[in-house]
This record gives structure tokens, C-alpha cells and sequence, in this order.
């Protein structure tokens, strides 16, 4: 019973272990799944965009698009942004600081951007779906994109790079609400090979915010993602990732360093000690889903890096309740202490009932040998359905049969031994080391029958033995078995004056 109950409680206990490690698996698994899918929306929002200006700059410089004329690249854009959905702009700024940009807003399907030659000012205009301007929004006076914004200008910088550049820039001036973008900018060349000027695409990252909620994760876990210098980009909670103070300035001149929002300063207390935790634990960080306690509560934390251009990599951070997956973990112990019940109920049942199975067994048997033992003839045959007692109770009934089958033939031949002494003319006695007499015949009898059967021969005191042919008893040393079993031959006379013959043969076992 005690090895039953120790196998049982192993066996639970590698279950539970195997729970475990299942949990841990489930953990990798659902915030692996939650990072991949950001991570790979990510991906595609990217080379969406660069796949898409990269195209752009290839059919300028083969002579295929007209980059000068302005309305065929507003419809350009605005077909092209109908076929990505992935691009939330699309925009070109000229050597000459001409600058067109079409987009998408949540308050109408598309919004476009271009500078007034003539003023130098910025007109937005509201669009449809096909495109066509609906009416004036809103004028930005002396915009100059070379220089824009004030404090960090992206053109020069954009100018310098082949390969093109990610970089963070303001949202459309009164977007409500405010919003980052993030624009991929690339240098393009006319057929001759001169430079003309500078191609973008952008996302809105309000987009990636709306994402982000929609993934299936509960209220009380968070998604959200860090630049390099830990300044938010898109959050699960809705939170809008610019300071507060900015948001009613005017972003389309303004440097992107005076309204962006740390992770330590977000409104959200969860975002806030996540990115404390993650300053604190950057160099022992592993890419795995890592237990750690925020805000008195138990989190499963996953930090994926996302490289944006070469040397600007984001962080993907994940945050999963350990109560979210409590639900999980309860039923799987639940279900492992069930089954370790049930095992065990069932294990010292069979326990029992084979013990009691076996024990009634053994009590047949041990009946058996006890009936053996006190010589009775007719012995029954006790029968077991277990192999090894039945075997064990034939083999007591065929040791039973030989014994009685001994004894019987033991008899007849000590009653042929009887038989034989009694016929013979002579008497014929038995004496052990001691004297005693063991076996008389009938004519021994006869001779010594004075008290031969309780008295050793050589006691003089129960037979009246003489000296052949004297009155004189025979004296102690020559007492006819002291003689006899010396080997020698003697003669007595009895009361009746009878002369006798004593012969003693001694029977040695080896």
C-alpha cells in the first residue's frame, strides 16, 4: 500500500511538474503570438512604404511619371494610397520647395497638403474617396519643407541618404486627435540623374495604436512600443503619445523633441513601471517572456527588438496578467489533482481488493498445511483463481497424497515386522543406549513378564535374574545387557528355573 501510495504521489508530482511546464509554454506562446503579430504588422507597414517609394523614384527616373506635374501626382498618390491600405501618405518636396502630400484622417477619406507657390503658404484641403478637394481647412503662412520643422529639419538629412531613412515628423496640423506619423523619406532623381528631390511615405501611428487595442489581450494587460530613447510610439491603453502641453501648438513647425512622451512620463501607471522595470533590467533583459511583479500584481513580460532602419531599433513590450492566465492554470491543476485522485481512489482499491483477494488465499492454504499437520485423511483442495496459489495448493495436495500413501505402506510393513517376531521361537527385544526396552516379541513376553515393559533389562531390582545353574543374582558389572552389548553371551535362570540364552546385537546408525 505504501509503494502504491508513493508511485501515486510521483506520479502526481511529475504531472504537476508537467503542468508547469505547460503554463510556461502557454505563457511563451500567448505573449510569442501577441509580439509576432505586432511585430509583423510592423514588417508590413514598413516595406509597404519603402516598397512603395522605391517604385516611385524607379518610374520617375525611367521617364514613366511625371513628377513635375502637380495634379498627376496628386492623383497618382491618391490611386496609390487606395491600392495600399497598409500607407496611411504619400508626399514629394522639390529642389524648388514645392510640396505635395495626400493622406488618410479620420475625419474625412483623404486630406491633401501642397504649398502655394505663389504665397508660400500651406493649404490643407479636405478630400473624398475619389480624391477630389472638398474645401480649405486650414493655411499654414511661410511654410518652407527645407526647413521644417524649426528645430530638427529632415530634407538635408533625407537628401544625404541613398537608401532613404525612418523618421518620426508631426501630425497634420489640427488633426484631432493628434497624432505621430512616422515617414519613410527617399532622394529622387530625374532621367539625367539629377537630384530633384525627396519622396515619402508615411503611417499614422494612431493607426498602430488601434491596433495594438485590437489584439486579445485583456483590459488589464498592455502593448505598447519605445524608440531607442524610450519615448513612446503607439500604446494599447489609447493614450495619445505626445506631452500635453504640445498637443494644441502648432506640430507642423515645431521640433518633434519638445512634444514627444517619454515611457516614465506616460499617464498610464502600468506604462510607467513597465518602462522603470525595463531601464533597470536592460542588460540582463531575455527575449523571453519574463515573470516580474508591477503595481503589487504579477506580469508576464516580453520585450522584442524591431529594427526600423540600421541603428534605430524599437522595443515591443507586452504585458500579460498572470490572473489572465489564471483561469488556465487553475483548471489545470484542477484537472491534475482530479486525476491524481482518481488514480489514487483506484490504486488502493485494487490495493485492497487484491490483498483481500490474496489474503483469503493464504488463509486456504495456511488451513491446508494445518490439516497436513494434525494427519487428517481427507483433505480438501483449496481453490484460488490466482496462478501462484494454485499452483502452490496443488502442489500441497500431491505432497499430501505422497505422505498418506508413505504412512499406509509405512504400516503394512510394521505390521509384517510385527507379524515376523511374533512367529519366531525365540524372544526378541529392543533396548535404546539407556536400557529401555523399545520392542518385545510375544515369546519375550512370556519370558520376562514381570514388569519387562516398565523396567530395563540389567535392573535387577524388576526381574528376579540368577547365575546360570546358582541361586546367586548376577552382580552389577556383569548384568547381562552391560555384557550383551559388550558383545558377549550369557546365561540366566529366571524364578521358574528356566535357562535362557542372552544374546545382545548392537545396531549402529552411520
Amino acid at each position: 500500500m505504501v509503494q502504491v501510495i508513493g508511485t501515486v504521489l510521483i506520479v502526481d508530482y511529475f504531472c504537476y511538474r508537467s503542468g508547469q511546464a505547460a503554463i510556461e509554454e502557454l505563457v511563451d506562446q500567448v505573449v510569442d503570438d501577441t509580439n509576432r503579430r505586432v511585430v509583423q504588422t510592423l514588417d508590413d507597414y514598413v516595406h509597404a512604404s519603402e516598397t512603395l517609394v522605391q517604385g516611385q523614384r524607379l518610374a520617375i527616373q525611367l521617364g514613366g511619371l511625371d513628377w513635375q506635374n502637380a495634379a498627376l501626382m496628386e492623383a497618382y498618390f491618391v490611386e496609390q494610397l487606395q491600392i495600399n491600405p497598409q500607407v496611411s501618405g504619400l508626399m514629394m518636396v522639390t529642389e524648388a520647395r514645392d510640396f505635395l502630400a495626400v493622406g488618410r484622417l479620420p475625419a474625412a477619406p483623404f486630406a491633401i497638403q501642397e504649398r502655394n507657390p505663389s504665397t508660400g503658404n500651406l493649404e490643407n484641403y479636405a478630400a473624398d474617396r475619389q480624391g477630389k478637394r472638398l474645401y480649405l481647412q486650414d493655411v499654414v503662412e511661410n511654410y518652407d519643407p527645407h526647413v521644417t520643422p524649426s528645430g530638427d529639419p529632415w530634407y538635408a538629412e533625407a537628401q544625404g541618404q541613398g537608401a532613404g531613412l525612418w523618421r518620426i515628423a508631426p501630425g497634420e496640423q489640427g488633426q484631432d486627435p493628434a497624432s505621430l506619423i512616422m515617414t519613410y523619406v527617399l532622394p529622387f532623381t530625374d532621367a539625367a540623374g539629377n537630384v530633384q528631390g525627396v519622396l515619402g511615405a508615411s503611417l499614422y501611428l494612431g493607426y498602430m495604436g488601434e491596433f495594438l487595442r485590437s489584439l486579445p489581450i485583456s483590459d488589464a494587460g498592455r502593448v505598447f512600443i519605445l524608440d531607442d530613447l524610450g519615448q513612446l510610439i503607439a500604446t494599447s491603453t489609447g493614450e495619445v503619445p505626445l506631452r500635453q502641453e504640445a498637443i494644441a501648438a502648432n506640430t507642423e513647425t515645431s521640433s518633434p523633441e519638445q512634444w514627444r512622451l517619454m515611457a516614465q512620463e506616460s499617464q498610464d501607471p502600468l506604462t510607467r513601471a513597465a518602462a522603470l522595470w525595463g531601464l533597470e533590467a536592460e542588460e540582463g533583459r531575455s527575449l523571453s517572456a519574463q515573470r516580474v511583479r508591477l503595481l503589487d500584481q504579477t506580469y508576464f513580460v516580453q520585450v522584442i527588438p524591431f529594427e526600423v532602419n540600421s541603428g534605430w531599433t524599437w522595443q515591443v513590450v507586452v504585458l500579460v496578467p498572470e490572473a489572465d492566465l489564471a483561469g488556465r492554470i487553475d483548471a489545470n491543476l484542477r484537472l491534475t489533482l482530479w486525476v491524481s485522485g482518481l488514480v489514487l481512489c483506484g490504486a488502493v482499491g485494487m490495493s485492497l481488493w487484491a490483498s483481500r483477494r490474496l489474503t483469503r488465499s493464504l488463509l486456504r492454504l495456511t488451513q491446508t498445511a494445518q490439516s497436513m499437520e494434525a494427519s487428517v485423511v481427507d483433505l480438501p483442495l483449496p481453490d484460488s483463481r490466482i496462478a501462484e496459489v494454485s499452483t502452490v495448493s496443488q502442489a500441497l495436495h500431491h505432497m499430501h497424497q505422497q505422505v498418506q500413501q508413505s504412512l499406509t505402506t509405512l504400516q503394512d510393513s510394521e505390521q509384517k515386522f510385527a507379524t515376523l517376531l511374533d512367529s519366531l521361537p525365540m524372544g526378541v527385544g529392543v533396548l535404546d543406549g539407556d536400557g529401555k526396552m523399545l520392542l518385545l516379541n510375544r515369546m519375550g513376553h512370556s519370558i520376562f513378564q514381570w514388569g519387562m515393559a516398565d523396567n530395563p533389562l540389567d535392573s535387577l531390582e524388576g526381574y528376579n535374574i540368577y547365575l546360570a545353574e546358582t541361586d546367586q543374582r548376577y552382580p552389577p558389572d556383569r548384568r547381562p545387557v552391560v555384557r550383551a552389548l559388550r558383545g558377549g553371551r550369557c546365561a540366566i535362570k529366571n524364578d521358574l528355573s528356566e535357562y535362557w540364552n542372552l544374546t545382545m546385537l548392537e545396531i549402529v546408525d552411520e
